[in-house]
């Protein structure tokens, strides 16, 4: 796979005065453009420059697609395709004003609609006959109207505004010419549990799974903004007034479990194949049931983490089932047992 080269994207940062070091004072910025993962999320807080970032991304993925998708963006073939995607077409303003400028910064020919409902960027050359690329904005409010084109990538503005079905078509979207997507938001309390996928998302992909990562952006990481970084006087005064859980997730980017949840289950992170390791011991955990089921799970620690890799789930009696998992390969193993506390009423 064709990825960004570093010398290329420098100089093109160079070239538009950008520092995402901000003076050698922002370390989180150039992590994220650093990274070459086909899925990112940034979580940021409140003017933490999330919008800055999605555009520079683009910027940095722009000459990595060139090389990658022959035919497109070379002038003479259909143009390199992207979206600007948000819950309104106003979220997109930012991302869809920072690539104008970035582009004309570069001494491109730039044509641009002036305004963002729809709206709509394009590069082309005078001699040439097709435009490199278009960038146009959709809204999410009509996911019907993202069901046309294939674009190469894709930025999601504010996303953690998006109805989960915002995020699936998008990434549907970009599959079939398998192209990036950006994610950038804020944590959204007051939308409620719909909009709990972006949380969701954020947590399975902090270990870069299966080629998606995602970032915490703080706003005092932003320097131009908080000049002190955390040491500036009007940002301890906010956190000495604000509740743990505000400052958590709007300032530091940062999600707060949910009251009361002591596990939270991520299909993308908690589930895949894993085979029972004859070299381990195991232990199993069992509910022994009464009208339903009877169900044992098969555990084996593997360098602190549980590992479910076989279960029982028999409705028959607990002789019944203990005949099962003794023909079990891993029986030989057993060290420990665990039972529901229905295991002390009579059936059990």
């Amino acid at each position: 796979m064709v990825t960004a080269s570093p010398e290329v994207t420098n100089l093109l940062f160079k070239r538009i005065g950008y520092d995402p070091t901000q003076g050698g004072r922002n370390k989180f910025q150039p992590e994220i453009l650093a990274c070459d993962a086909t899925f990112i999320l940034v979580a940021g807080g409140e003017q933490a420059g999330k919008s800055v970032c999605a555009s520079k991304h683009f910027l940095k993925k722009w000459p990595e697609d060139m090389a990658r998708h022959e035919g497109f963006g070379d002038g003479l073939g259909p143009p390199l395709l992207y979206w600007l995607v948000a819950a309104d077409y106003g979220e997109t303003l930012k991302e869809f004003t920072y690539i104008i400028d970035d582009l004309l910064a570069l001494g491109l020919p730039v044509k641009s609609s002036k305004v963002v409902n729809p709206g709509w960027i394009q590069l082309q050359f005078p001699n040439e006959m097709k435009p490199r690329l278009r960038i146009e904005t959709k809204s999410g409010k009509d996911i019907s109207k993202l069901s046309k084109d294939s674009p190469h990538g894709i930025i999601i503005c504010e996303a953690s505004q998006c109805d989960v079905l915002v995020f699936e078509r998008c990434r549907g979207r970009v599959t079939p010419r398998d192209g990036w997507l950006f994610l950038s938001g804020t944590f959204e309390r007051e939308f409620g549990e719909t909009m709990g996928w972006f949380r969701q998302q954020f947590t399975a992909w902090q270990a870069g799974l299966n080629d998606r990562k995602s970032f915490s952006l703080p706003s005092p990481s932003n320097v131009a903004i908080y000049e002190d970084g955390w040491d500036t006087e009007r940002l301890k005064q906010l956190k000495e007034e604000s509740s743990d859980e505000f400052f958590m997730e709007r300032i530091e980017g940062k999600p707060v479990p949910a009251t009361g949840m002591v596990f939270t289950f991520i299909p993308d992170l908690h589930i895949r194949d894993i085979s029972f390791n004859p070299d381990l011991d195991v232990s199993i955990a069992n509910d022994p049931g009464y009208a339903g089921a009877n169900a044992t799970l098969a555990i084996q620690m593997v360098n602190d983490v549980v590992y479910v890799f076989d279960e029982v789930y028999e409705r028959k009696i607990t002789e019944d089932c203990i005949d099962i998992i003794r023909m079990k390969p891993w029986a030989q193993r057993i060290t420990e047992g665990f039972i529901d506390h229905a295991g002390t009423q009579h059936q059990a």
